[in-house]
């Protein structure tokens, strides 16, 4: 959230931004906003009842492939904004922050899902 807020921030004129470019990160910003808000305002506004999928428990919003819509545009925000925080420093800099992040998010789904690379009954242990 600090990034998508960084890169929000970083649209602001004066920052080295040509026009377009502070055009397609807005959109790519609010696109998110608006589909992650619109998930959250389907997720409040119907009783499910004893439904299994969606249900009360677990709603519209903490489904995962109906959030992946969002991912591009999350992602072009999310990078400028890493870029935005880091611009007075070296340009590589950005780029190894980019690449810590996915090295700790990549190892971190290994561990939780070591359980299932274990299993007998993975497809890759057929």
């Amino acid at each position: 959230m600090a990034l998508l807020v960084a890169a929000l921030i970083g649209l602001r004129r004066g920052t080295g931004l040509s026009t377009f470019q502070r055009q397609a990160i807005s959109i790519a910003a609010l696109s998110f906003i608006i589909s992650v808000g619109f998930l959250a305002l389907l997720s409040i506004q119907f009783d499910f009842g004893n439904c299994v999928n969606p249900s009360n428990a677990h709603p519209y919003f903490t489904s995962g492939r109906l959030l992946s819509g969002a991912l591009i545009p999350f992602a072009v925000a999310y990078v400028y904004g890493i870029a935005y925080l880091f611009r007075r420093i070296n340009s590589a800099v950005p780029v190894a922050v980019l690449a810590l992040i996915i090295v700790f998010a990549t190892t971190s789904e290994i561990v939780t899902n070591y359980g299932v690379f274990a299993s007998e009954y993975n497809f890759f242990h057929i």
